[in-house]
């Protein structure tokens, strides 16, 4: 099957890869639902329930592997953008006060950083959304990721993945790194260039994406994000 793209507004889009950002954002509703509905851990469910939450959640944490493969698919061929960086960053804190001042108003007792006044106004600052804070420091290396990611070849770059997974796997089992800066990072520059070899080297098409979501995806998440 040939890779399906819709003209829409003078820009190609491809309906696979938007498939999967649909599926990305399903798997974080599903995460926040299992969680904030104390479902992960509750003893007094079936059996098969808690398996099949288990499950659930096995694959919904793939969501931030998904938003970055995205990342680097379509960022790849693309020119650095303050405003973007903007633009996350105000809807970040604007959802974060919102949150804060409806649980103030319902007077709910969450357990959650959320409702601490620092953090929800200054979310970023703060670095309790380790994925945004991740992003952020993506995208503004991003410039310099793609200039030496196009330079290479299939070959060269697929020996740059494979040698990138292989040392981050060492070191994040020998050193265990915690911190956005200082765990996180490689792991996510590593997943951020699969998706630009996946938008340089691979036609996307529908069972490329199952096996994606199935085996490739929670590989990575589970062993390196």
């Amino acid at each position: 099957m040939e890779e399906t793209n819709v003209q829409k507004n003078g820009k190609t889009r491809d309906t696979n890869m938007e498939l999967l950002r649909i599926v990305a954002m399903f798997m974080v509703i599903t995460l926040h639902c299992l969680g904030n509905g104390q479902l992960l851990g509750n003893t007094s469910i079936s059996v098969y329930n808690i398996i099949a939450i288990r499950l659930l959640d096995f694959f919904s944490l793939t969501a931030n592997a998904i938003f970055l493969i995205i990342s680097g698919y379509y960022s790849i061929d693309k020119k650095f953008n303050i405003k973007r960086i903007l633009t996350l960053w105000g809807k970040t804190i604007f959802y974060s006060i919102l949150i804060y001042i409806i649980c103030n108003f319902f007077n709910l007792n969450i357990q959650s950083v959320t409702s601490a006044s620092f953090v929800s106004f200054f979310p970023i600052l703060s670095g309790e959304y380790w994925f945004i804070n991740a992003y952020i420091v993506l995208y503004f290396l991003s410039p310099i990721l793609n200039v030496m990611l196009n330079k290479l070849n299939q070959k060269q770059f697929k020996y740059l993945l494979i040698t990138s997974i292989i040392m981050i796997g060492i070191i994040k089992v020998i050193f265990n790194p915690g911190g956005t800066l200082t765990g996180t990072m490689l792991p996510v520059i590593l997943v951020y260039m699969i998706g630009a070899y996946m938008r340089k080297f691979v036609t996307i098409e529908p069972k490329n994406i199952v096996w994606l979501n199935i085996f490739y995806l929670p590989l990575l998440q589970h062993l390196y994000l």
